[in-house]
């Protein structure tokens, strides 16, 4: 049975690594965590699917999350987010990682390609 994911009520801090170099952090900007529930939409997968994942941390020009999808080096994601006002907006990714963590659980890194809100949504990006 898994667990309920978190909503977006969770609170969001900063990483504690993202101002220490000592921790051995590489990262050009620092990371704020984000434990909440998103939808993804897998653009390079035929029907191109949704699926539910975890949002841990973000930053300026990039995400990390929690999925039960393996996911392929540069695969294309749209990530989902609700706006304050209900507005959806997608944000297109690129897969820059993805380590499995346990059975059917894997940790995924992406950088943020281009966002948009779905009302003008033209092509997506290659």
């Amino acid at each position: 049975m898994q667990k309920p994911l978190p909503t977006a009520a969770t609170r969001v801090k900063a990483h504690p690594s993202a101002a220490s170099p000592a921790c051995g952090e590489r990262r050009a900007h620092p990371r704020t965590f984000i434990p909440l529930s998103l939808d993804a939409i897998l653009l390079d997968t035929p029907g191109q699917p949704e699926i539910k994942i975890l949002g841990t941390d973000t930053s300026q020009t990039g995400m990390a999350f929690e999925s039960a999808h393996l996911f392929g080096a540069g695969e294309r994601v749209a990530i989902k987010f609700r706006l304050t006002n209900g507005t959806i907006k997608l944000i297109f990714c690129r897969t820059r990682y993805c380590h499995k963590t346990g059975p059917d659980r894997f940790h995924v890194g992406v950088e943020f390609i281009e966002a948009t809100l779905p009302a003008g949504i033209c092509t997506t990006p290659q």
